[in-house]
């Protein structure tokens, strides 16, 4: 009715100015331009008029308090004129184009859109533009418009914004705090009066009221735009009303806001769709003071109160002019992550209140971890432990929301409009929905007449059920209203406001499938006219039966379990960590425990494998470093170097039996796998480096098993000779070289007395003889060719740097010669690529190359031959 009684009277206030109309949209020769030109664009100019914003009443302002209103509960309600005091009209056309999301469409408009709302249609802005005395005009895109339902019309969108704010010093109001807030709302644009008929609605920049006398344009556009479906707009003079009785023309209050002093903020065309000759005055300010309002602050809550550590839950005040917490913050929001109990004073212009308080609970679990034995040899199983200390009890957990939501009442017109209020529930196990999970649903809400209302619960996966069927006749509110499936009495058998436990008009057991976890809403709707009210809060109470969850991850990484107590067997010195997870909260805790691993020791060879007392003995294994004994079947070693921790070199012990040699390092221990035979023989400790294999200090490749024994570098021959005519070899056989220039062999006790030299061959080095002989008379023996030239018979060694000296590599063809046939086939396997161990390979890196026969190049040329007695 009130969109017809806008057309009727536009129609009546524009005919008087139809027979005057000098300037028209089809001749611009009386037209004038704002810039004094005769070649311009028309352009309007859109502004908000302060007089409907001052008036209090029907055809101004009017202000309701929060309850006892109906569906105007809470609301300021505003009436708003936009007069045109441009050159020109502004006048919008519709094109048959049509939108839904993102889907266009052309020629007519679809039903409806998939998601259920209307679709758009697309609208351009008109623009005249005057040459001397001919009109001619452009059109440019502006927008969409969209059917209103309860009007009846076409309406353009995006067109109102309207707030309540509170001022500062900040000279752009849009900044200011915002109080309560209007909708974004459409307007049918049309010729609602001139500006004479609604004086002082027009003014000028310096605020001076302009009547139709003023406009040399007046009535440009016809002053008889209406809401046609295809055509609207608003002439130059005139102005367009929409007063507060109109559907969506008000402001809403929140709860708890006091009386006092704001600002009501109108502004105009927000997105700037339209294009007008002045851009900067589509906002206008009045004041305004609140008379109905009671002032105690609401706190809404952003999600559970109930949290883990480092989470978080926003409190925010509803708007004031300025805020003190219980924890000392002054913003209107405020972020807690501790435990506690929070308030909030809320000061206005008149009146200071105290918020009822907010609990909030850090749900920690208190972890810890153990391992037993701590300190232990690698390769030893170890058990962990974890347990947590605080666990939640178990059982009914209550999740609630306290933020208002206002029931909206019956209307004619759209019928019935559900109202939601969400809850969020988390971490309840199990999460799937069985008969009993609900415990109970308990509802605050005020209402006149509570026979006009459904109430439902709808669970996270949409099924929903009804607690309320229009119960309680005319009588008023459900107050601590409990429903629960094994409450005595029936809904319908109760009295509002229905204090107690009821059981639903629905099935709380067998209506409800799907998660726990998730949102859940509360649905009020009201099923007939006049009576109104509010959701104040309402609690949903599940059954949770928390169970916990164990990742444990280790440092060094590599270890992960998700057993409570894990059984771990650590190679080396770790550290192990054990996060919780409790199924009820989705919380956690972590806990550190360490483990103390000393290297498990493993001997893998012994070199010789029998001699007797003073015999050197190579043991190769791993985890010797830090040994700390080498026994003999027992007996401890007469001494024993740890070289690294692959290579142990021990003295057999004058009391030594045959038996086990064993290595510990604290209660760590290893052992040869077999005996090592101890015989009545003497030992001959030897040291010598191989020139192509010393990569110093006094240490070699390992070149025979570089993987496997990381701590031997290759095999030799010995010989011992007897130092007489004739030199008659008496001893023979094969001893293995370490990198660290060691070797061991036992001389059988045949030989003693006799007098010896100490021959030494390789499969690649130039056969090298002792310069001394030794007399051969028992115990233990050593000789050292490393230490000096002379050390070898006639100085036939190299010098390899720092004092040390080393056979000569490259008698590959073993002719007892380094020539150029040595040279030669080298030369040929590095030109054939040829890979391994081969003797051709003289630095021991397993590749035949340039740099091998460059260790031969000089030397053969320089007639290196074996020397012997």
């Amino acid at each position: 009715m009130n969109s017809i009684l806008r057309l009727c009277l536009g129609i009546l206030l524009m005919i008087p100015n139809l027979s005057t109309a000098q300037c028209t949209t089809t001749n611009a020769k009386t037209c004038s331009c704002k810039d004094g030109t005769n070649n311009c664009d028309l352009l309007p100019d859109i502004g908000i008029a302060r007089p409907p914003l001052l008036v209090s009443g029907s055809s101004g302002v009017i202000e309701y308090s929060q309850t006892g209103n109906g569906a105007n509960n809470g609301r300021l309600r505003i009436s708003v004129s936009t007069p045109n005091t441009g050159f020109g009209p502004l006048e919008i056309r519709a094109q048959a184009i049509y939108v839904c999301g993102t889907d266009t469409f052309y020629g007519s408009a679809p039903t409806s859109c998939t998601d259920g709302s209307a679709p758009k249609q697309l609208i351009k802005q008109r623009v005249y533009h005057k040459t001397d005395s001919v009109m001619s005009y452009y059109d440019r895109d502006a927008g969409t418009m969209t059917y209103h339902p309860t009007h009846g019309h076409m309406h353009v969108d995006n067109w109102g914004v309207f707030t309540l704010r509170t001022a500062t010093t900040d000279p752009n109001p849009l900044n200011w705090p915002i109080v309560g807030n209007g909708a974004k709302l459409a307007f049918c644009l049309m010729d609602y009066g001139s500006c004479s008929t609604y004086n002082g609605h027009c003014v000028d920049s310096a605020g001076a009221t302009l009547t139709n006398g003023n406009f040399p344009n007046f009535g440009l556009g016809g002053g008889s735009y209406s809401c046609s479906p295809t055509f609207q707009g608003i002439s130059s003079g005139w102005t367009d009303i929409y007063y507060q009785s109109l559907d969506g023309m008000w402001i809403d209050i929140p709860p708890g806001v006091c009386n006092g002093q704001y600002y009501i903020v109108a502004q105009i065309d927000p997105l700037n769709y339209f294009l007008e000759s002045k851009e900067n005055n589509n906002i206008m300010v009045v004041p305004w003071t609140l008379t109905q309002q009671s002032g105690t602050p609401t706190v809404s809550v952003s999600g559970p109160t109930t949290i883990c550590p480092g989470q978080s839950v926003t409190l925010t005040c509803s708007a004031a002019a300025s805020y003190l917490w219980s924890n000392g913050e002054t913003t209107q929001a405020v972020t807690i992550t501790t435990p506690g109990s929070y308030t909030v004073t809320a000061t206005n212009t008149s009146c200071v209140f105290t918020s009822t308080p907010i609990t909030v609970t850090v749900n920690s679990l208190n972890v810890s971890s153990g391992v037993t034995p701590a300190s232990l040899c690698a390769g030893t199983p170890t058990q962990l432990s974890a347990s947590v200390s605080n666990i939640p009890q178990q059982g009914p957990v209550g999740f609630t929301t306290s933020v208002p939501v206002n029931i909206i009442d019956y209307s004619s017109t759209t019928g019935a409009t559900p109202v939601y209020s969400p809850l969020v529930v988390s971490g309840i196990t199990p999460s799937t929905l069985v008969s009993g999970a609900i415990v109970s649903v308990k509802i605050n809400l005020t209402h006149t007449y509570n026979g006009d209302i459904e109430v439902w619960v709808k669970a996270p996966s949409g099924d929903s059920t009804l607690l309320s069927n229009r119960r309680g006749g005319s009588g008023d509110n459900f107050t601590n209203t409990i429903f629960s499936m094994s409450a005595a009495t029936n809904i319908s058998a109760g009295v509002a406001p229905f204090t107690g436990t009821y059981k639903p008009d629905g099935n709380l057991n067998t209506a409800l499938t799907g998660t726990i976890n998730g949102t859940w809403k509360l649905i009020v709707v009201d099923r007939a006219a006049v009576d109104v009210g509010q959701i104040l809060n309402w609690t949903l109470t599940v059954l949770n039966n928390e169970t916990f969850s164990y990742a444990w991850i280790s440092n060094p990484a590599g270890f992960t379990s998700s057993s409570q107590n894990p059984a771990v067997t650590p190679s080396t010195s770790t550290q192990y960590t054990v996060t919780v997870t409790s199924s009820a909260t989705g919380c956690t805790g972590s806990s550190s425990i360490s483990t103390s691993v000393t290297p498990a020791i493993s001997v893998a060879a012994m070199s010789p494998i029998s001699g007797g007392p003073g015999t050197l003995v190579l043991l190769t294994g791993s985890g010797f470093t830090g040994a700390t004994s080498v026994t003999f079947n027992g007996v401890a070693a007469a001494s024993y170097t740890v070289n690294n921790d692959n290579q142990i070199a021990a003295v057999v012990p004058a009391a030594a039996t045959t038996g086990l040699i064993c290595i510990s390092n604290g209660s760590c221990s290893g052992c040869t796998v077999s005996n090592f035979t101890v015989v009545s023989t003497s030992a001959l400790n030897l040291k010598l480096f191989i020139e192509g294999f010393y990569n110093g200090p006094n240490s070699m490749v390992a070149v025979s098993d570089p993987s496997n024994h990381p701590s031997i570098c290759d095999t030799i021959q010995v010989e011992l000779i007897e130092n007489i005519v004739g030199y008659p070899v008496v001893y023979s056989g094969v001893a293995i070289l370490a990198t660290n220039g060691m070797t061991s062999v036992q001389i059988p006790l045949g030989l003693s007395g006799k007098n010896c030299l100490v021959c030494i061959q390789h499969r690649n080095a130039l056969q090298t003889w002792s310069n001394t002989a030794m007399n051969l008379t028992g115990g233990t023996l050593t000789y050292d060719f490393t230490t000096s030239l002379n050390q070898a018979y006639g100085s036939n060694q190299k010098s390899v740097g720092g004092g040390v000296f080393a056979l000569y590599s490259g008698d590959v063809n073993q002719d007892e010669f380094l020539e150029s046939s040595d040279y030669s086939m080298i030369e040929n396997q590095a030109q054939s690529f040829t890979t391994g161990y081969v003797s051709e390979d003289l630095n021991g890196d397993w590749i035949v190359e340039s740099s091998d026969y460059s260790l031969i190049e000089n030397t053969s040329q320089s007639f290196i031959y074996v020397l012997r007695p």
